[in-house]
């Protein structure tokens, strides 16, 4: 079985992942219960306050995420390609926001999978040890 892995983010995902967001159709658009409403204690007031906030941040040059390997579409249990990255926090705490996204294969639908503190920490960690060993 194939393991994550951590590399810069493609742009063969981020560039269609950043039209849906632009875009913000709630029918090309899926959150888990846990993101929507985690949404609201980060500040965003609004789904696109947080699509805006996700942009942004994959619009950063040689942004490093973990790709995700075998995760499911929540309505169709279709594999999607995943990839988990680290936004500012939009409240300007230390702690970073983790986000999870998946790109259908159709590249027409979005599953918003995480959207939250980084609780674990251990993205950013695992982020730093594949810089240090790229050196």
């Amino acid at each position: 079985m194939a393991k994550n892995f951590i590399a810069p983010i493609p742009k063969r995902w981020s560039d269609p992942v950043i039209k849906l967001l632009e875009e913000g159709d709630p029918a090309t658009i899926e959150w888990t219960f846990t993101a929507l409403n985690e949404r609201l204690l980060l500040g965003f007031h609004s789904e696109d306050m947080a699509y805006k906030h996700c942009i942004k941040t994959l619009r950063t040059p040689n942004l490093m995420g973990e790709c995700v390997v075998d995760m499911r579409t929540k309505s169709h249990q279709k594999r999607c390609e995943a990839w988990a990255f680290l936004c500012p926090h939009p409240l300007n705490s230390p702690t970073p926001l983790f986000a999870k996204i998946g790109l259908h294969e159709d590249q027409l639908n979005i599953d918003l999978f995480s959207l939250h503190i980084d609780r674990k920490g251990d993205l950013q960690q695992r982020i730093e040890d594949h810089l240090n060993k790229k050196r």
